[in-house]
């Protein structure tokens, strides 16, 4: 799921890719778990985040190139932190957040979460 979140302190935006599910868990408070088959290991498939979801899109909705530009986007906008977090179950989100990475010319920054690492 790609979910946009606004912080809770108004200070800009979260922006994830990879999520499995969440739920608000009071004023301003967001639970976020990735499936056991992300890139993110045990217990740290759970995170608590501070802000409230502005969007939440199936990532299926996204093909190669789309998942290419926007992540693109993104990750060149000043006031949003991007997390893409590696799912075989959308390979083409991955695909594109790696294609970015090891672009030379591409100014823009993220999170990108493809191996079992933590975020």
């Amino acid at each position: 799921m790609y979910l946009k979140i606004l912080k809770s302190d108004g200070s800009g935006f979260l922006e994830i890719f990879g999520a499995n599910d969440f739920q608000a868990e009071g004023e301003g408070s967001i639970r976020l778990w990735f499936g056991t088959d992300s890139a993110i290991d045990g217990e740290k498939r759970h995170k608590d985040i501070s802000g409230y979801v502005i969007s939440a899109v199936d990532e299926a909705s996204y093909n190669y190139q789309g998942a290419y530009e926007t992540i693109g986007d993104i990750g060149v906008s000043e006031e949003t932190e991007l997390l893409v977090v590696s799912s075989p179950k959308y390979p083409q989100i991955s695909k594109a957040a790696h294609t970015l990475k090891n672009e030379t010319d591409y100014i823009g920054d993220f999170v990108f979460v493809s191996d079992q690492a933590s975020a």
